[in-house]
C-alpha cells in the first residue's frame, strides 16, 4: 500500500476503528483508546 492523491491510506486496523458503528467496543477490543494508536 501506499499514499493516494496525497492522502494517507489507513491500516486495516484504522480503517475497521473509522467504519465501527461503536467505537467504545473497538477500543476495548484493541486495548483502549491508546491500545494500537501510532
Amino acid at each position: 500500500m501506499s499514499e493516494k492523491d496525497g492522502k494517507r491510506v489507513l491500516s486495516p486496523e484504522e480503517k475497521a476503528e473509522a467504519d465501527a458503528p461503536t467505537n467504545k467496543q473497538w477500543l476495548d477490543t484493541i486495548g483502549g483508546p491508546t491500545g494500537s494508536r501510532r
